[in-house]
């Protein structure tokens, strides 16, 4: 029986390296080729180049979220300590009446201000319903500071026209009355402060009836038109009031 051959490790370890750099080489060839291949089919850029390009693009744009994400994080995280380290204020006892005492001043202020403004308009009154001392005397004025005082002193100052004159121009005391209804229905309307701050401001109502009379009894036909205006302007001016 033959005798095994000794074997030479560095022999085998020599051709192992040669066996793979051969192979390395056939393989790197191929791979050289089929770039080539690549490149001639596709132009100046080859595939394998557009690929690394791509993966490069998407791997900075991965690198770009997470700094974004970190960024964020570390805000966030900056403001909520922020909002925990701020000391919430306490109310304390005196703030409590402070606040108090405030609330119960402006009620006071408030009304105090009601006061003056009724305590105004009460002495405003006051001082517009004064009589006019300076016409009392003249019987042909009518002092009044509602229409329905005017109306009133007109009707007692006809009653006491003579008969002649009372009973004639029967025609015109119909207006008068007519006049009259008007007036009291104005009265009934004018309820709100501003129609009432108007009446009052129309305090002296001169209806000086006797001398309409006289101008009608001894005047000529001159006298009896200008009466007329007179009369047609005066019922003018009421009617203006009415509205």
């Amino acid at each position: 029986m033959s005798k095994k051959k000794a074997v030479n490790s560095k022999a085998e370890a020599a051709n192992a390296r040669k066996c793979d750099a051969k192979a390395d080489r056939i393989s790197r060839e191929a791979r050289e080729k089929e770039d080539q291949k690549w490149r001639e089919a596709e132009g100046s850029k080859s595939r394998v180049a557009k690929k690394r390009e791509e993966e490069a693009e998407k791997r900075a744009e991965a690198a770009a979220r997470k700094m974004e994400a970190r960024r964020l994080a570390e805000q966030e995280e900056k403001d909520l300590e922020k909002t925990l380290k701020k000391p919430v204020k306490k109310v304390t006892e005196a703030e409590l009446l402070r606040r108090k005492e405030e609330q119960q001043a402006a009620i006071l202020e408030e009304e105090k201000r009601k006061q003056s403004r009724t305590a105004g308009e009460k002495e405003y009154e006051k001082m517009i319903l004064v009589s006019n001392s300076n016409c009392s005397s003249d019987d042909s004025v009518i002092d009044a500071n509602t229409i329905e005082e005017a109306i009133a002193q007109m009707t007692v100052k006809e009653n006491t026209l003579p008969p002649v004159m009372n009973n004639k121009h029967r025609e015109r005391k119909i207006n008068a009355t007519q006049q009259s209804k008007k007036g009291n229905s104005l009265m009934r309307l004018a309820r709100d402060d501003e129609e009432r701050s108007l009446l009052m401001d129309v305090r002296r109502i001169n209806l000086d009836k006797s001398r309409f009379e006289y101008h009608e009894d001894f005047s000529g036909e001159f006298e009896e038109d200008s009466y007329e205006d007179d009369y047609r302007s005066m019922k003018i001016n009421i009617m203006v009031i009415e509205n």
